[in-house]
């Protein structure tokens, strides 16, 4: 089978029966399964890759995927790939596959499960000096596993296994013993002979923060898959060039700025006290130092973006985190002083022209404020009281603009590397309890604090808007947008499984 056909096996999944019988005929080769989780690993994909940082070859893993297909038996899918299977029927125990472990895996596949299973047990019990340990294991296939180590240090277990099945199973069984003492006089086990040859100094000893990539239709030879300290795996669908450094990845911790325009004269924001907690919970575990602001004007908000625009690269970190909670309309929020400030002309202080700083970094904006008066109609639900929400349609006339709007003005820049998440989408209002804080960043928070470490900021922003569409109050919801100029995957930190 030629390399161009490799990623054809790629686009089968196994079941949970086929998985196990994977795992078990494989595990001389895949000494580090366990940085997978229990989830992972139903794609043959899963083993390829595994296959690949064990240190074994292209052509190797190829063929040891072969011939696990075949002995499962999965011949559909080796016939649907276009595999030659007649050199394996004349191969009863493998030729890379360890053969005492074939052995017993055929020797299983020979009886019901129940009546197997009580066989095993009297064997353990009467040869395996662990044997209360192999008998309370639920999974057969994990119990013949852990008799293959014993046979290890004991190759006298074994002996005694081929026996035990020649006088207490059946014709079949017996015949398998039988062809196999005849089998192990010509060949050793091979797979042995395979494990020995990878030297530490070939197996992948990757820093933490390495990153390789490998999608249908690459080469084989450049696995795609994230290494970390905890020596945990996670394959990812882009290549290493196509995410921004998180940060961590500097000794600089990135900034996290946070305006709070809460003390309007008219109409203060009750409850933003409430997502200013939320945000320093959330992004004070993270690598960010959180600064805070609050009743700024126009002038005072682009005094402090210029201040930090203009601070050195080495000292700017990675990305740059900034939360506007304020009262707003279309494309706009409001100062202190109920005055209009563009979002637009304030993210654009940080753009690559105007700071060289964050040039090529990712910028985040996270809007808590409404973009107009109207609501969104939903279906009655269950949520917070009416007394807690702090804005309604028949106040929402004290925050009409003193001034003229901006009309037709789009806050998504054409500089790149910025994402924007917004509570609500244009024209609309967005909700805030007096209690428990705004539902947009209520949510976010949640959300970042529960995948920070395995998702993209795209893929959380998608969930927020999500989880705050779900809500409801008076006939009314609320859907958050987000909207993006970003040329990568941006993560808050380093990815684990």
């Amino acid at each position: 089978m030629c390399l161009s056909n490799f990623h054809n096996f790629y686009k089968y999944d196994l079941n949970d029966d086929d998985t196990e019988c994977l795992k078990f005929l494989l595990s001389d080769f895949l000494r580090n399964w366990d940085i997978f989780q229990n989830d992972s690993g139903r794609r043959i994909q899963d083993f390829v890759f595994l296959l690949l940082i064990n240190g074994f070859s292209e052509n190797e893993t190829l063929n040891i995927i072969i011939e696990s297909l075949f002995y499962i038996p999965r011949l559909d899918i080796l016939y649907e790939c276009s595999v030659p299977i007649d050199s394996y029927k004349t191969s009863p125990f493998g030729k890379l596959i360890c053969s005492k472990r074939l052995f017993l895996f055929k020797i299983f596949n020979e009886f019901e499960e129940r009546d197997f299973k009580t066989l095993l047990n009297n064997f353990c019990r009467a040869y395996c000096k662990s044997f209360n340990l192999i008998i309370n294991e639920q999974s057969i296939l994990k119990k013949l596993n852990m008799i293959l180590k014993l046979c290890i240090k004991d190759p006298d277990i074994f002996n005694h296994f081929q026996l035990y099945f020649l006088n207490y199973g059946n014709n079949r069984t017996e015949k398998l013993v039988e062809s196999f003492k005849d089998f192990e006089e010509l060949q050793i086990s091979p797979s042995e002979q395979l494990w020995e040859k990878i030297t530490e100094d070939e197996k992948h000893c990757l820093d933490e923060n390495y990153y390789l990539a490998l999608e249908k239709g690459d080469e084989v030879s450049t696995p795609n898959f994230v290494y970390s300290a905890e020596g945990r795996v996670k394959m990812l669908k882009y290549k290493h060039d196509e995410f921004y450094p998180y940060p961590e990845s500097d000794r600089v911790k990135s900034v996290c700025l946070i305006i709070n325009i809460k003390n309007y004269e008219h109409y203060p924001m009750k409850g933003s006290e409430r997502d200013v907690a939320n945000i320093y919970k959330t992004f004070g575990k993270l690598h960010f130092t959180i600064q805070k602001y609050e009743n700024l004007n126009k002038n005072e908000m682009i005094s402090v973006a210029k201040t930090y625009s203009k601070i050195e690269a080495s000292k700017s970190g990675s990305m740059l985190v900034c939360f506007i909670l304020a009262h707003g309309c279309k494309d706009c929020i409001y100062d202190i002083n109920e005055e209009l400030v563009s979002i637009r002309e304030f993210s654009l202080i940080f753009n690559a022209k105007n700071c060289e700083a964050y040039k090529n970094k990712p910028k985040l904006f996270f809007i808590q404020a409404c973009q107009g008066d109207r609501f969104h109609e939903g279906i009655p639900e269950s949520g917070i009281q009416s007394s807690q929400i702090s804005l309604t349609q028949e106040n929402l006339h004290l925050l009409k603009p003193p001034i003229k709007q901006y009309k037709n003005s789009d806050i998504i820049p054409e500089e790149a590397d910025f994402i924007y998440g917004m509570s609500t989408v244009a024209d609309y209002v967005a909700f805030r309890s007096t209690k428990k804080g705004s539902w947009y960043i209520s949510e976010l928070c949640k959300r970042v604090n529960k995948e920070a470490q395995t998702n993209d900021i795209i893929s959380i922003l998608t969930n927020v808007i999500h989880d705050v569409s779900m809500k409801t109050h008076m006939n009314a919801c609320q859907l958050p947008s987000v909207m993006f100029t970003s040329r990568k995957k941006c993560f808050l930190t380093k990815q684990i499984i």
